[in-house]
């Protein structure tokens, strides 16, 4: 939401003139491989066909790397055409919305929205990766809490009973929790076994099976990182904030962009 109000700002600005711009006016490259029909609202709206558009074997370390990114999507190709179907780009909607933002500006997205919400208000919402001296200790910790579903609400849509769900409940919670302890254990040994082998067992922890584990974004590689769709750090404070000026027509978008 925070990237977005940076993106309606430049609409408001007329840097960008329409949502229905294709995304390829302002950023040629983005165009490559049948893109070109892509616009604004398409990405807005989570309809570009962008979602899945992720490096294959992709790392942690690639994923966090959003220069690298940006000139990924680029020149990847769509999955569907543009306006066929609603899918999250819960990463993706990183790169392509900051990078044509980047490319409008000029500058890089977070060094925008420091301009157009203010520093104040910033120092509270980070989407530019969390800085090195940053104390740990106030960050929030992500995991996997699937807490047992009441009886009403499971009669209700005819769910199983309480002892299967908490079996099922228990296994995924504990199969969640172990990911990143498996995967050191499984790093480890793999000096120890066959080329390929080594590379095979590594594999099940890449790219967006990995991203997919709340627990990943609590590593420090990954909160330094630059995906502003994906590890935004803010206090309650700092959201109010922004969220507050919004609705009150006092923030950095007319009222006419927030309806």
């Amino acid at each position: 939401a925070v990237l977005t109000v940076a993106l309606l700002r430049l609409l408001q600005q007329g840097i960008i003139r329409s949502v229905d711009d294709p995304i390829a006016l302002y950023w040629p490259e983005f165009g490559a491989n049948g893109k070109d029909g892509i616009t604004v609202r398409h990405v807005l709206t989570h309809r570009a066909g962008m979602a899945n558009a992720l490096p294959d074997g992709a790392t942690v370390d690639m994923l966090c790397d959003f220069e690298g990114m940006v000139e990924f999507v680029e020149g990847a190709e769509a999955e569907h055409g543009a306006g066929e179907m609603v899918k999250y780009h819960y990463l993706t909607y990183a790169w392509i919305v900051g990078g044509l933002i980047e490319r409008v500006t000029g500058k890089k997205y977070e060094e925008y929205l420091d301009e157009v919400l203010g520093h104040s208000v910033m120092e509270e919402i980070c989407l530019g990766g969390v800085p090195e001296d940053f104390d740990g200790n106030k960050l929030a910790v992500l995991s996997l809490d699937r807490r047992p579903i009441t009886s009403s609400v499971r009669k209700e849509h005819g769910l199983r009973n309480d002892s299967e769900s908490k079996n099922e409940v228990s296994k995924d919670v504990t199969e969640n929790k172990d990911v990143e302890t498996n995967a050191v254990k499984e790093k480890n040994s793999v000096a120890n076994r066959p080329k390929d082998q080594g590379r095979k067992v590594l594999a099940k922890y890449r790219g967006r099976e990995q991203m997919l584990n709340p627990s990943v974004f609590n590593m420090r590689k990954v909160r330094a990182a630059r995906i502003p769709s994906a590890n935004g750090h803010a206090s309650a404070q700092g959201l109010a904030t922004l969220f507050d000026s919004l609705v009150s027509g006092e923030g950095p978008l007319e009222s006419r962009m927030v309806d």
